[in-house]
């Protein structure tokens, strides 16, 4: 088990577009993972400026970082990881200059580590296909019965 798992959803979002983006939490971020959960609603901002990031979640955390250089030229790219699902296919790579978090019990501070950048785009079909073939990989392969022919 997870020690918890907090969803951050923006307070100007309108009650429809709350219920939404919590259905959404609830199917993309290991639901069950923990017994500790909460939704809050805070002033989430966003800042980019060229190749510099900065992102706070009101009182509970902030993220400021940078996308790399890669050797021939552009930004470095990592496509289909491990793991990887609609949402987390395709990152820029980049650095973390300052992270921190206080929330859950919980204090953070950190930086000059690894950052990945994330744009996607998906649709609940393309999600169902991800699920389905994830169960199937999950389920393994099937072993021959004994009596089966190859």
């Amino acid at each position: 088990d997870w020690n918890f798992s907090y969803n951050y959803i923006d307070e100007k979002a309108n009650p429809d577009q709350r219920k939404a983006l919590e259905a959404i939490a609830n199917v993309v971020m290991v639901p069950g993972a923990s017994k500790k959960t909460e939704t809050r609603y805070v002033a989430i901002t966003r800042k980019t400026e060229g190749k510099d990031h900065e992102i706070s979640l009101g009182q509970y955390g902030t993220f400021r970082g940078h996308v790399l250089e890669g050797g021939l030229g552009g930004v470095p790219k990592i496509v289909n990881p491990p793991g990887a699902d609609p949402i987390h296919h395709e990152y820029q790579q980049g650095r973390t200059a300052k992270m921190t978090y206080n929330d859950a019990d919980q204090t953070w501070s950190w930086g000059n580590s690894n950052y990945m950048l994330g744009k996607f785009t998906i649709d609940s079909a393309q999600f169902e296909k991800y699920a389905a073939g994830l169960a199937q990989k999950m389920a393994g392969p099937k072993e021959p019965k004994p009596d089966d022919k190859q």
